[in-house]
């Protein structure tokens, strides 16, 4: 990945996760992400029910491919990566994280 467009992503992330989460909740659940090479996984991690320790969830994978950001999603049942046909890759990363927080199927966001 060049590094305009590392930066671009990083910028992004960043600011979509100050506005995901409240200020108020930041001391019990953090979005956190990964950059290497030409895929990015964010996860969420949240402050246990005991306060004791922190629990890791993977909600998507995007991965930079000739035709696009491609997003994945994790199979829960056997912890592998799929990727989401419903969301067609594209070269601008902004509208493939939208996608992911908009969710309408409930794939990364689960209740």
């Amino acid at each position: 990945m060049d590094p305009f467009t590392e930066k671009r992503v990083h910028s992004i992330l960043n600011g979509y996760i100050h506005v995901k989460i409240p200020a108020r909740m930041r001391t019990s659940v953090q979005l956190l992400y990964e950059m290497r090479d030409h895929e990015l996984t964010l996860r969420e991690k949240r402050l246990s029910w005991d306060g004791k320790s922190w629990e890791m969830t993977d909600i998507a994978k995007f991965k930079l491919e000739p035709e696009g950001w491609k997003v994945y999603a994790k199979n829960r049942q056997q912890g592998n990566w799929l990727g989401v046909n419903s969301i067609m890759p594209n070269m601008d990363f902004e509208n493939q994280l939208e996608q992911v927080e908009r969710d309408p199927a409930g794939i990364f966001w689960p209740a």
